[in-house]
């Protein structure tokens, strides 16, 4: 369902003053309807009963995380509805250049690492019950399974982006690559850290948005998903930090690469529509031998 730009601009003037003048661009849609309003807004529109509970869940638990994080997390500004009465929800944006643009520097890296780690141990100490809402139980596939996948997928890799086959990814695409240990706590986690939604100022970490993935989870996925944004040895640093066990460090690197090749296979083979040249980097990141 694609929301009408006109509605957009309506709502927008309604519950936040904007004018009619003001620009309505498009942002684009996955599991939301996603538009910016005078470059000041951020409106996001549920089109499903999914989206709308992923909705219902982020205005529960942003003025929490709020309290409790040392970044900045986006502040709702209304929640309505409209259309079949999914919700739509209005944010001020947050200001910051993401990490798919902001590239961290040799001299930044260490005080990112301590920040990243502070950040993980705030949000992972977070109690599942802290919320007025029920936060969803996640559990990642099993090891065996996920290769599995990757092996299937493995024939359409090497013969669309043979570019982005290094050794280390082809013991995955072989299926040869060890399985780690499966066990975990559950800990709150925003479960999708990509750099899209990590937002930089300053040479620090300004804000995390898109808290609408947010669950119970094994820790190593929030920690995994730093490697499709930075690189494998940025999460060694920040899980050595953490306090992250080297099980749990392995299980985050395994995961977040096997996580993107699957991702990859699909895309490759029209099962889902990512955005190409950003899974690219994303994948070579996540299999880079050293600094990105």
């Amino acid at each position: 369902m694609i929301v009408e730009a006109e509605a957009v601009a309506d709502i927008a003037a309604r519950h936040l003053g904007t004018n009619p003048d003001d620009e309505v661009r498009f942002l684009g849609q996955r599991d939301f309807n996603t538009w910016e309003v005078g470059g000041e807004f951020i409106l996001r529109f549920a089109v499903d009963d999914e989206s709308d509970a992923a909705a219902r869940r982020e205005v529960a638990v942003l003025p929490h995380l709020a309290s409790v994080l040392e970044v900045e997390v986006p502040r709702f500004d209304f929640v309505d509805t409209f259309g079949e009465g999914y919700r739509v929800v209005g944010y001020r944006k947050v200001q910051g250049l993401d990490g798919e643009d902001y590239r961290i520097g040799a001299e930044e890296r260490p005080q990112l690492v301590q920040q990243f780690a502070r950040l993980l141990k705030s949000l992972h100490a977070v109690p599942g019950d802290a919320f007025e809402v029920d936060i969803p139980l996640w559990s990642p596939a099993e090891p065996a399974l996920q290769v599995e996948r990757i092996v299937r997928y493995a024939s359409v890799i090497r013969e669309q982006v043979p570019e982005l086959v290094t050794p280390s990814m082809a013991e995955y695409l072989g299926g040869r690559v060890a399985l780690p240990r499966w066990e975990y706590p559950l800990v709150v986690a925003h479960a999708d850290l990509k750099g899209e939604h990590l937002l930089f100022e300053s040479g620090r970490l300004h804000a995390v948005i898109d808290w609408a993935d947010i669950c119970l989870t094994d820790p190593a996925v929030d920690l995994g998903a730093l490697a499709t944004c930075v690189d494998p040895i940025f999460v060694r640093e920040v899980g050595a930090a953490y306090g992250a066990s080297e099980a749990t460090i392995e299980r985050a690197l395994f995961f977040s690469r096997a996580y993107m090749l699957v991702g990859l296979g699909r895309l490759l083979t029209g099962k889902n529509h990512w955005p190409k040249d950003l899974v690219s980097k994303q994948v070579a990141r996540a299999f880079a031998e050293g600094h990105s």
